[in-house]
């Protein structure tokens, strides 16, 4: 340390009188080491000095100093509340005086870098002050150069300054960089304050501090006084904050500021007043760019007048949000961030000219106006409600009102010609009102898309969403929206179409040319004036939405049966004819849909076998409920239900999800349709049911397009019916009831009833197993059709043998026009085109029957069609001839005898019936030991025949006592031969001790026509041999499957023939009224020879 001194005074105790020159250096001084002998004012860390200082001194009121100043590593608490001041070095010239009260400070070649690394390049200031003296103003000048705003005001916060400094430095955060300042000011007691300024910044930053607004880098120049003066700014990448006016910064990337200020007066009369004018304000950003000018002026009180008038472009309607000052409304800055959702605005025009007090001017004094030209932009009404898009026309804010007018839009996807969309009043708080007015043309399909996109979903379910349109419609729209509670929306709208094609469900057919008017509100939906063409008929159509919230649509019209064979293909249409009134309903609450058809059925003619055939004049009401429940998500469980007449009960479920697929369902005639737990429940209750007229429709049903499906009998879970009286083919049953449930993949049936009894299984393997075991049978065959009809449906059918099941039935006691024919076994397979009867048995304490045989496929020699055959192999054995024919019914024929009856017999057609004139094959008879009992008229054709009884008493040789009463016989045989319904015989013998009998000749089964010759030879024996034929009775009552050679038996023993006698007889005709010739004495008859007679034809 080196200290010098050249000082000049009078005495030591006046110090402050004396003049000279003072100097001090001192070179890398450790400042913390000199604590002990120095008390520092502030607490001093460390730090390291070189200093040169010279102090000119020339009495108490004047001093100059000059200090050259180099510190390092320099480290103090320069107050007890502020943080640590730390530099690292710091070096620059430091010039100061002091002359009577004058201050000036200047600093040369200044350059700092702190402990935390802020820099201050060399850099120079000058401040000077005089303080007022008398009538003199006080006085000030400070120039700067370059400095760093931020590290200033970092500086600033480690320093010892006043709080009136401090807390404006730490709001309002200065940054940037001052490039040059010259100020200088002049204040005097009771006078403004002057100043002069001239200052260059660049990136200045500032936050907003109170009405002070802050900026983030702006760049410019400002020069002028207190009275007038001029700025120019720009603003690169930058936002300009005015907390108290927009509630969110304004990004500026490009803007530039033109202007000044000055003092003027309104009014020659008025006060001046200071104006701010701005020649030129252009800014660009991503939401906008534009152009403005105007002024601002002040006032005595209040925020002052505005002038402004701009105009911008390619401004972003989403963006207008951000722009909404804070006195709009909470609820109205909502809805402009959520109801402006795209497009832009062009050509916008601004004007805000009157006192900032009154703005925006709802009642008058002053302008507020916006407006431009509204491009592709989107606006949405309320949460819930679809709103517009593609929106070309005005936007206008005036004063509190907001308006946009478009001449072109889309709505719904339409074109949208005129649309209005007004705000009266945006500052009417709490009573703000969104009002929108719109027509709109387009597609049908787009306007269901918005019932079911919007909150009338809620009114008219999801009923819409399924269903699909063709075709183009009008909406007229209102639409009011409180923003302060926008879930009061109200809605008023009307939909009209004309020429529309409509699919209500997948499942029902397309409306055509629909017409109406749809007029819907917020609380519900109306259909006035409905019309479409369903099916080929006009239907009308009404709605309304009921109290409950439902919507309700009534339906009425024709459906005619033409028209419903193009819906749905089924042969059903066939037997049903005519058309008829129908109405209907549908209800819609929620995703709950419910539709029911209603008619009468008068004009509608069914042809189906009873119990389900009408008349056309016949009323049979008829009612079809549709429900659909809802269920989780996407899915929901329909069910239908169908009555007709309250006779016939149809139910079933199904689930979509959403395509639909059978649960469970239940038919029933004359019963409740009661759903099983799952697969389909068959039941019915009838008086009278024909089965046989029903097996075409069946078959029809089965083959036919829409038919019941493999797959769909599968699904059969249960089955029950009772029935007065049932037929099936020649057999009817009375008071019967059966049930069957499905077990392991197998139908079990339970029948009860006085004509059967026992228990059914079918067996699903292969192509199916038909197992019976019956306590007992009855079959009670009834004449249907004539035999030549019956032989013509034999003849053309086409039954197929290879659907047919395996069987296996038993039935313990089986009985056959009310005859006990005791047990019987059937049995039989199917092999693919040949359906084999392994077995037919019928065994009782008189007889026994056995046959086989098969049904199998031919290929007819013309015509198309499959054709089918049948044949037969049989054996009959009685013990006891006369016993079988009593249990035949055929009492007291024929006493005691035994006989055999073989045979072999095949024809076309199915085994069920025999056709005659296909009917070969060939029968051997052999009996015995029997004797043939005086026969009543009508006890048997052929018995007749064969016992001789008709012989009568006035041909020459009288036999009555030999027949009348009874012919014994020893044995009866012979064979018979069948070709196309014909049989012939040549060795048929009778013998008996009476008389010897031969036949031949042909009997035509098929037209019952005889062609005969008799030989009778008389003995003198009363006992005559005849018997055979029994055998062949009693084989005749197994029909069907029993046999077909003892059903021709009995057609053989049919036919009586009374009272011919001869020895040699011609007997031709039919049956029922036969032709009997003598034909001449026998050889061994010499008194015919001798009385030279003729022959002679006698009939019955």
């Amino acid at each position: 340390m080196d200290l010098r001194g050249d000082l000049r005074g009078r005495r030591l105790e006046d110090w402050a009188s004396w003049r000279g020159t003072l100097y001090l250096a001192v070179e890398d001084a450790d400042l913390a080491a000199w604590k002990r002998w120095l008390d520092y004012p502030v607490a001093l860390d460390r730090g390291r000095i070189n200093l040169r200082a010279w102090l000119n001194i020339d009495g108490p009121n004047v001093f100059a100093l000059t200090s050259d100043v180099a510190l390092a590593d320099l480290s103090a608490k320069l107050g007890d509340d502020l943080a640590r001041f730390g530099i690292h070095s710091l070096s620059g010239r430091v010039r100061s005086t002091y002359r009577d009260g004058d201050i000036s400070v200047a600093g040369e070649r200044l350059t700092m870098l702190t402990a935390e690394g802020g820099r201050v390049e060399p850099t120079s200031f000058s401040l000077r002050s005089r303080p007022a003296r008398g009538h003199e103003p006080a006085r000030g000048e400070l120039s700067t150069g370059r400095l760093d705003l931020g590290l200033l005001a970092t500086l600033a916060e480690r320093l010892p300054l006043p709080d009136s400094v401090r807390a404006p430095l730490q709001s309002l955060r200065p940054r940037g960089r001052l490039d040059a300042l010259q100020l200088s000011w002049e204040s005097k007691p009771d006078q403004p304050f002057k100043f002069t300024l001239d200052t260059q910044f660049a990136q200045l930053g500032l936050e907003p501090d109170g009405q002070l607004p802050g900026v983030e880098n702006l760049s410019g120049r400002v020069v002028g006084n207190e009275r007038t003066g001029k700025f120019q700014l720009s603003v690169e990448s930058g936002r300009l904050s005015l907390p108290e006016v927009m509630p969110e910064p304004i990004r500026l990337d490009q803007a530039t500021i033109d202007g000044g200020w000055g003092h003027e007066r309104e009014r020659p009369e008025a006060p001046e007043a200071l104006t701010i004018r701005l020649a030129s304000l252009k800014l660009a950003n991503p939401d906008a760019r534009g152009e403005f000018s105007g002024f601002w002026r002040s006032a005595a009180t209040g925020p002052g007048y505005l002038d402004l008038r701009g105009s911008a472009q390619q401004v972003l309607a989403a963006s207008a949000v951000h722009y909404m000052p804070l006195i709009t409304p909470p609820e109205v800055t909502d809805w402009i961030g959520q109801g402006l959702r795209a497009g832009r605005v062009d050509n916008v025009s601004l004007q805000v000219t009157g006192k900032l007090d009154d703005f925006p001017y709802r009642k008058g004094g002053g302008v507020f106006r916006i407006s431009g030209q509204l491009a592709d932009a989107e606006v949405m009404f309320a949460p819930g409600w679809l709103g517009l898009s593609g929106l070309r026309g005005r936007l206008l804010f005036d004063g509190a009102r907001m308006l946009i007018t478009a001449q072109a839009g889309r709505y719904l996807g339409a074109q949208t010609p005129d649309v209005r969309v007004e705000i009266p009043d945006l500052l009417d708080l709490g009573q703000q009102v969104l009002l929108v007015d719109g027509k709109a043309r387009g597609a049908t399909s787009d306007f269901l898309h918005y019932v079911y996109s919007s909150n009338l979903a809620a009114v008219a379910g999801d009923f819409t969403r399924g269903v699909s349109a063709r075709g183009v419609g009008e909406l007229a729209l209102h639409i009011e929206v409180p923003l302060n509670h926008a879930d009061k929306t109200t809605v008023k709208g009307e939909y009209r179409f004309a020429g529309n094609q409509l699919k209500l469900l997948p499942q029902l057919p397309e409306l055509t040319d629909a017409t109406g008017s749809l007029s819907f509100t917020e609380a519900g939906i109306g259909l006035r004036g409905g019309e479409a063409d369903f099916l080929g008929n006009r239907i009308r159509a009404s709605g309304v939405t009921e109290e409950d919230g439902s919507l309700r649509f009534d339906l009425s019209g024709k459906l005619s049966v033409a028209s419903l064979r193009s819906f749905a293909q089924t042969p059903l249409w066939g037997y049903l004819r005519g058309e008829a009134d129908a109405g209907g309903t549908v209800r819609v609450q929620g995703r709950r849909v419910e539709v029911s058809l209603n008619s009468t059925l008068a004009g509608v003619a069914s042809t189906l076998p009873p119990p389900l055939q009408k008349a056309e004049a016949t009323a049979w009401p008829l009612s079809v409920v549709w429900r659909s429940q809802p269920g989780g998500e996407g899915w929901s469980t329909d069910r239908w239900q169908l009555d007709v007449d309250q006779r016939l009960n149809l139910a079933w479920e199904e689930v979509c999800a959403p395509r639909c697929a059978f649960a469970r369902g239940a038919l029933a005639y004359g019963a409740q349709a009661d759903l099983p737990a799952q697969g389909w429940r068959l039941a019915g209750r009838f008086d009278k049911l024909n089965v046989d007229p029903w097996r075409p429709v069946v078959s029809a049903l089965i083959a036919g397009e829409g038919g019941f499906s493999a797959s769909g009998r599968e699904t059969l879970a249960g089955l029950a019916f009772k029935a007065s009286e049932l037929t099936m083919g020649e057999h009817r049953f009375r008071d019967v009831s059966a049930k069957a449930l499905r077990q392991n993949g197998n139908w079990r049936l339970q029948i009860e009833g006085p004509q059967a009894e026992g228990e059914l299984m079918w067996i699903e393997a292969g192509r199916g197993t038909l197992q019976a075991r019956l306590k007992h049978l009855t079959l009670d065959p009834v004449p249907s059709v004539s035999a030549g009809a019956a032989e013509d449906a034999q003849a053309g059918s086409d039954d197929t043998t290879e659907e047919l099941p395996a069987l296996d039935v038993i039935a313990e006691q089986f009985y056959l026009r009310k005859l006990d024919l005791g047990r019987l076994q059937l049995a039989a397979v199917n092999a693919g085109k040949i359906w084999q009867l392994k077995k037919i048995s019928l065994k009782s304490s008189d007889f026994d029957f056995e046959g086989r045989g098969l049904w199998q496929a031919m290929q007819p020699a013309v015509g198309p069609g499959r054709k089918t055959s049948t044949h037969l192999d049989f054996e009959l054995a009685s013990q006891n001839t006369g016993a079988m024919l009593d249990r035949l019914g055929y009492p007291n024929t024929v006493r005691e005898g035994k006989a055999d009856l073989v045979g072999s017999l095949s024809w076309q057609g199915p085994p069920t019936s025999i056709h005659y004139p296909s009917l070969s094959g060939s029968m051997q008879l052999n009996a015995a030991s029997g004797r043939f009992n005086k026969l009543e008229p009508g006890a048997g054709r052929l018995l007749g025949l064969l016992s001789l009884q008709f012989l009568p008493r006035r041909l020459t040789l009288d036999f009555r006592d030999l027949f009348s009463e009874g012919f014994a016989f020893d044995s009866i045989k012979g064979s018979m031969d069948v070709t196309s319904g014909v049989m012939r015989t040549s060795d048929l013998k009778i013998t008996g001790a009476a008389a010897q009998v031969s036949m031949q000749g042909t009997t035509d089964l098929g037209r019952e026509v005889h062609d005969l010759h008799l030989t009778v030879q008389p003995t003198l024996t009363e006992t005559v041999a005849v018997g055979v034929v029994v055998g062949q009775a009693a084989v005749g009552v197994l029909n069907p499957l029993a046999g077909v050679a003892a059903y021709l038996a009995q057609k053989l023993l049919r036919d009586p023939v009374e009272k011919i006698f001869s020895y040699d007889y011609e007997i031709t005709g039919p049956w029922s009224d036969p032709k009997i010739d003598r034909a001449g004495s026998n050889p061994s008859s010499p008194a015919d020879k001798q009385s030279g007679a003729r022959p002679r034809t006698i009939r019955k």
